[in-house]
């Protein structure tokens, strides 16, 4: 995949003085000498200095309106200082005027200039990088400037064979044949008429050969090879597939490595970067040894594995011992096969390097979560419409805090000391979820979990820009269903069905709730729900009386004791949004569907929900 480098930066402010021969005698009555004939200031605002002599009184005229100060802008007769001052300049051209200085009716004038932004866009028309082969290689160039070119340090293996500097073309290099390991030169592009630099680095592919066999030699090193049950041949000249644990075969010409078993072979350390470079490993086993450390990106994501259980080939390692993901990476449990899937994001607060073990506690909730999600209907007959990411995030304490934020990723907190009621530091936990490459953030279920058995906590946050957040501990005092259960109330309920409580939660005050009913309603918010018991006007009155839904109805959550007839309604006894139990009520379940099929770009039509909810009948 090629990428596509641009840079864009502001000028620094500086001044091109181009000097003229000033006549520094027999000045006359009403004449005037400029030190420059142009003066140039940078678009970042830049400065500018201009030298007057004059024999009288004497002023500036034709300024232009993008100049932001000229001071002064007249005198006296005798020497002055003037500075010009530019405004803040976006465009990438340069522009200019012709300003005259007028002293006794004589007039001198000077070229006005200020430089746009400088901006350059250099895309490699070769692959990550240049092949070992070498050979000619380019990149094409779009600049707003005449630019030059030039290598940071010297370098012998790479050359710029192009005479000219295309402001937009092709910069053609020539590159010799790597036989050892990768190597990298930067090239800097420079604007000679200002202090602007960009660097571009390239970097040119080793001898594939060579690479195993440095990479090898590099994790034999790094995990105690000397110490090793087996090492038999490792480290010599002897070909790497006489290695102990260690098969090769020709490819492209070339001995690669294909496969490495190094089972219980008493292994300490960590896997370095450097196994990414054994592009065609296919088999990878390193279980039950004394390994720990995270397994870098370019190892797992290698194309070319072929039997990379990870599960049962690299993450049992002997107890005590484990690796752990590192900071940021992501992991997909449930990969939708839509076209425009719902993405769920699962974050962890309060994970150190232990509880981001593989297989250790933060994957232990993400399971627990994703059972709670997908646990019950109707997402279980919908899981295929969600792509589920966890994303680790590295913690310096555990847990989390009551009335005040630990050193977490995410600085979550009990906002008091009773309710489940929590806060979080919003804008790192985006920063995290935008590493699972998501974009609609209002469309995206962000989930935060934390080890928290002691105290259930559970609550959706909602922003004014449609985004929303569910903070959820695994605690089950209070409420037995525990995570599972606030999976299902907090992300199905609120955050994605939009679903209101179908208990009375004591804060409210009736009236002020029935007044703002009828707004939410029509947004499509609290649809559970009704201000009245009419099976007619009830939002679910489409349910009375459909075979399979005979439970379906108005059941009291709360009245006004003074009249009854100002109340709220449910439509079933029992369901998830009154304690988090495992079953959404017919009409809740309608909403889900409809939502998912919303969200997915599909048509959602009421008989096709009942022909296919597996629910129906059951009370």
């Amino acid at each position: 995949m090629k990428r596509i480098y641009t840079f864009l930066a502001f000028v620094p402010v500086f001044l091109t003085l181009a000097l003229s021969c000033a006549k520094t005698e027999g000045l006359k009555e009403g004449s005037v000498e400029l030190s420059a004939d142009v003066v140039t200031i940078g678009a970042d605002a830049g400065l500018g200095i201009l030298e007057v002599d004059s024999s009288a009184d004497w002023y500036i005229e034709n300024i232009p309106d993008w100049c932001g100060t000229v001071r002064p802008s007249g005198g006296e007769a005798g020497k002055t200082t003037v500075r010009i001052r530019g405004r803040f300049y976006y465009e990438t051209r340069d522009r200019s005027a012709v300003v005259s200085v007028v002293c006794g009716g004589v007039s001198k004038q000077f070229t006005l200039i200020q430089t746009g932004m400088r901006s350059i866009t250099i895309t490699p028309l070769f692959d990550e990088s240049i092949s070992s082969e070498g050979g000619p290689c380019a990149l094409k160039i779009e600049s707003s400037f005449p630019y030059e070119v030039s290598f940071e340090q010297q370098q012998d293996w790479l050359e710029i064979s192009s005479s000219d500097r295309p402001v937009d073309g092709i910069l053609r290099l020539n590159a010799s044949v790597n036989p050892e390991a990768d190597r990298s030169a930067v090239l800097m592009f420079s604007d000679p008429q200002s202090s602007y630099i960009q660097k571009f680095k390239i970097t040119q592919a080793g001898d594939a050969a060579y690479q195993d066999r440095a990479s090898l030699i590099e994790f034999y090193n790094s995990t105690g090879g000397t110490s090793w049950t087996r090492s038999d041949g490792w480290c010599t000249d002897a070909p790497v597939d006489t290695w102990w644990g260690v098969t090769a075969r020709t490819v492209n010409g070339k001995t690669r490595v294909v496969s490495l078993s190094l089972e219980d072979n008493n292994i300490k350390g960590t896997v370095p970067e450097s196994f990414g470079r054994l592009s065609c490993l296919e088999s990878l086993v390193l279980k039950d040894n004394c390994m720990s450390g995270s397994i870098p990106l370019a190892v797992r994501q290698m194309a070319s594995w072929s039997s990379f259980d990870a599960a049962t080939n690299i993450y049992p390692q002997q107890p005590g011992y484990g690796f752990s993901y590192f900071d940021g990476e992501t992991f997909i449990w449930n990969r939708s096969t839509k076209s425009n899937p719902i993405n769920v994001v699962i974050l962890g607060d309060g994970f150190d390097l232990e509880g981001l073990r593989y297989g250790g506690r933060f994957d232990q909730l993400v399971q627990e979560a994703m059972d709670g999600l997908f646990g019950t209907e109707p997402m279980a007959s919908f899981k295929d419409y969600f792509t589920v990411t966890s994303v680790a995030a590295l913690s310096e304490e555990t847990g989390t805090g009551v009335l005040a934020a630990r050193n977490t990723a995410f600085g979550t907190y009990f906002v008091d000391n009773v309710s489940v009621t929590m806060n979080a530091n919003d804008s790192e936990v985006y920063r995290y979820v935008a590493k699972a490459g998501v974009t609609d953030y209002p469309a995206t279920l962000v989930i935060v979990l934390i080890d928290w058995p002691e105290r259930l906590g559970g609550v959706t946050l909602s922003y004014k820009d449609g985004r929303t957040m569910s903070i959820c501990t695994n605690g089950t005092t209070g409420n037995m269903y525990g995570l599972k259960g606030l999976m299902r109330h907090e992300v199905v309920g609120h955050t994605l069905a939009k679903l209101d409580e179908e208990y009375w939660p004591g804060t409210r005050v009736l009236q002020t709730y029935l007044n703002s009913l009828p707004v939410e309603q029509a947004q499509g918010k609290a649809l559970n729900v009704s201000s009245s018991s009419d099976l007619s006007q009830v939002p679910w009155k489409h349910f009375i009386g459909v075979k399979g839904y005979e439970s379906v109805g108005a059941y009291l959550i709360y009245d006004d004791r003074n009249d009854p007839s100002k109340g709220l309604w449910k439509p079933e006894p029992l369901s998830v949004m009154v304690n988090n139990n495992d079953h959404f009520n017919a009409p809740s379940r309608e909403l889900i569907v409809k939502k998912i099929k919303e969200l997915c770009g599909e048509t959602y039509s009421f008989e096709e929900f009942i022909a296919n909810d597996r629910l129906r009948g059951s009370h």
